[in-house]
Parts: structure tokens; C-alpha cells; sequence
């Protein structure tokens, strides 16, 4: 199972700035991984023990980053 987070900018400045997302710990999280297209960047992205997920994108006037978070493990709370 994956939840999947899309922005981006439709201009017309360069936008810097941090996605944040915390997982219910219904989930484990297993992995992050980000896409850009070319007028975009993201880096640092990763989970912590506690579920949140958190990165920072750079985007220009177009640019767009998708964030997948891969979850496994569906626990009873």
C-alpha cells in the first residue's frame, strides 16, 4: 500500500520550502521516495521511528515533486 503526495508550483516565482506528513501508526512506514520533473528538486526526505515524514522541495514555475510513502503492516489500535 502507498500513499502518494503531489505539489506543485504554478509560478510564477521559485518556490522553497519543507513537506511534512505524519503516518497513523495503523501503517509501517517501509520507504519514501520522491520524483522531480526537471524544473524541481526535493532532498532529505526520510521517516522518523514515530511515522513523520518530512523533505524539502525547490520548485520553479512548473516544477512539480511526487512523494510516495510505502506503508505495510496494518495494525489494530
Amino acid at each position: 500500500t502507498s500513499f502518494t503526495l503531489v505539489v506543485g508550483n504554478a509560478g510564477p516565482s521559485t518556490l522553497t520550502g519543507s513537506i511534512n506528513d505524519t503516518i497513523t501508526n495503523a501503517f509501517t512506514v517501509t520507504s519514501v521516495t520522491t520524483q522531480a520533473n526537471t524544473s524541481a528538486s526535493a532532498t532529505g526526505f526520510g521517516v522518523s521511528a514515530s511515522g513523520f515524514v518530512a523533505g524539502s522541495v525547490t520548485l520553479a514555475s512548473g516544477g512539480t515533486v511526487t512523494v510516495t510513502i510505502q506503508v505495510t503492516k496494518l495494525h489494530k489500535i
